[in-house]
C-alpha cells in the first residue's frame, strides 16, 4: 500500500488544501456534508440505481451499478454539492487560469457491489487521447470530486489512487505499493486531478459502496457527458443560475455562443450583441 492521502477538516479552506492537492494529486475533506444530508441525497438516487444489476465489464470490475444525469435529479445536488463553496474555490484555482470558464464534464452515482475486482487505474484525461496525451508539464484541464455516500473503507472498495502520479511521465504505470485508498467517512469529499491515476476498489463486503461523482473541465474541451441532453433547458431552468452556467449554459466570447441569447446564460435572451456572426 502506498502513501496515504492527506485529509483535512470539513471547514478547511482552499488555500490550506491546494498545496497538498498539487503535490499528491488528491486530497480528502472529512465529512464535508452532514451524514444525514448525504443519506437524503443517496435516497433520491435509489429509483435510478435499485432496478439495475451489477455489471460494467472488465473496466468497471464487473460489479458496478451507475447512473448519470446527476443534476437532473433535483436541485439538492447542485445546491449541496456542485455549488459547495470549497468546490468553487478549488476549481477556480486549479482550472480557472486555463480557460474562460469551466463546466461539468460528467456526473452521476457509482455503486460497487461485492464479488468483483479492482478497476484498472486510469486518468480522467485519458478520454481525450490521442489528441491530448499525458504531459505532467501541462496545466490541469479536469478536476474530479467524489462524495462518500457511505463510509469508504479498504474492504468495501474505497477509491484507489496513486499519489504523485499526475507528475509521472507518460507510460509509467503504478505498482501496487504505490497505490492507496481514499478511506473516509460518509459525507466526505475526495478531490483528485485529471492527471492522477485512480480506479474503483474491490468490494469484499455484502453491502454496496455508494459514491456520488462529478468532474469539471475547461470550457474548450468537449464534455464527457452531454449535459444539454442530461439536463435539458426545461429542467435546467429549475436550478440555481450558477448551476446552469456550470452545466454548460454559458459561452465564451468565441466558443459556444448562440445568436439572440445572453452568452453569460444561454437560457435567457440577449440584452445586446450575443456573439460573433459567422
Amino acid at each position: 500500500m502506498g502513501m496515504s492521502i492527506e485529509s483535512f477538516e470539513r471547514n478547511a479552506t482552499a488555500a490550506e488544501l491546494i498545496p497538498a492537492l498539487q503535490r499528491d494529486g488528491a486530497v480528502i475533506v472529512r465529512e464535508r456534508v452532514d451524514p444525514a444530508r448525504m443519506d437524503a441525497l443517496v435516497a433520491l438516487l435509489a429509483p435510478a440505481l435499485d432496478p439495475l444489476e451489477p455489471g460494467g465489464g472488465e473496466f468497471f470490475g464487473y460489479r458496478k451499478k451507475s447512473c448519470g444525469e446527476l443534476f437532473a435529479n433535483g436541485c439538492e445536488f447542485s445546491e449541496t454539492l456542485l455549488l459547495d463553496p470549497l468546490v468553487t474555490e478549488v476549481s477556480d484555482t486549479i482550472l480557472g487560469p486555463n480557460c474562460h470558464h469551466y463546466r461539468v464534464n460528467a456526473s452521476g452515482s457509482i455503486q460497487v457491489w461485492g464479488g468483483g475486482q479492482n478497476q484498472p487505474l486510469h486518468r480522467e484525461m485519458d478520454i481525450y487521447r490521442p489528441f491530448l496525451v499525458h504531459d505532467p508539464a501541462r496545466p490541469e484541464y479536469v478536476l474530479a470530486t467524489m462524495w462518500a455516500g457511505c463510509d469508504f473503507t479498504t474492504e468495501n472498495g474505497a477509491t484507489r489512487l496513486a499519489p504523485g502520479s499526475h507528475l509521472w511521465p507518460d507510460g509509467r504505470r503504478a505498482t501496487e505499493d504505490e497505490v492507496t485508498q481514499a478511506v473516509m467517512h460518509k459525507g466526505s469529499l475526495l478531490f483528485w486531478l485529471g492527471k492522477s491515476f485512480h480506479g474503483l476498489g474491490k468490494n469484499r463486503t455484502d453491502e454496496p459502496r455508494t459514491g456520488i461523482i462529478f468532474t469539471l473541465t475547461v470550457d474548450w474541451l468537449t464534455q464527457e457527458e452531454n449535459q444539454f441532453v442530461a439536463v435539458p433547458p426545461e429542467v435546467a431552468r429549475k436550478l440555481p443560475e450558477r448551476a446552469q452556467q456550470l452545466l454548460g449554459y454559458r459561452a465564451s466570447p468565441l466558443l459556444g455562443w448562440v445568436g439572440g441569447r445572453d452568452s453569460d446564460n444561454l437560457l435567457r435572451p440577449a440584452r445586446g450583441k450575443s456573439g460573433p456572426l459567422v
